[in-house]
């Protein structure tokens, strides 16, 4: 397994216990499906993106509360 591989899959393990849904409540839009996107790119055959869905939202949420903070309006494509 390469290291992305591995640690993917240590942050997705220590990500199981206690998720927080985010500002778009549990919807898959375009930044989710981006990240998701180039992950398998990178990951190829050992992405797993089931198992990476609960630290992604995390991630694309705190993305999205940033810019939402920084310019006061939602990012394009996002509920």
């Amino acid at each position: 397994m390469n290291n992305f591989a591995q640690f993917g899959s240590n942050l997705a393990d220590k990500q199981e216990g206690g998720g927080q849904t985010g500002s778009s409540g549990g919807q898959t839009d375009y930044l989710d499906k981006g990240l998701n996107d180039a992950e398998q790119r990178v990951g190829g055959q050992y992405y797993n993106e089931e198992k990476m869905k609960k630290p992604n939202k995390k991630v694309t949420d705190k993305i999205k509360d940033v810019f939402h903070g920084k310019t006061g309006h939602n990012m394009p494509g996002t509920h």
